[in-house]
């Protein structure tokens, strides 16, 4: 922790008040908000594979073409969402500071 006449380093913050020390790390805080964007990225990755896959292999199928269709069309709705993720990971990192 940073003495009082000390500054605090650029990736820390200390806010003191009324006897309450708070120290803020904001790479840490950083890596810990990306590492869950990443997490949620892989998992809407993961479920686009299996809704292509899944629509082609009922599309074997005469009698599932019509699900095979939707499963297409959720994926490839799906496939939006992936830079959505990466914009709201964007503006949450950015509002961090």
């Amino acid at each position: 922790m940073a003495k009082q006449d000390e500054k605090p380093s650029s990736e820390t913050l200390e806010i003191q008040g009324e006897g309450l020390l708070v120290n803020v790390d904001y790479e840490k805080r950083r890596t810990v908000i990306e590492q869950r964007y990443e997490w949620v990225h892989i998992l809407n990755d993961f479920l686009l594979g299996v809704w292509f896959l899944a629509g082609s292999i009922f599309f074997f199928f005469k009698n599932l073409m019509v699900i095979g269709t939707w499963c297409f069309t959720l994926g490839s709705a799906q496939i939006l969402i992936g830079p959505v993720i990466r914009i709201i990971n964007k503006l949450h990192l950015r509002r961090l500071g």
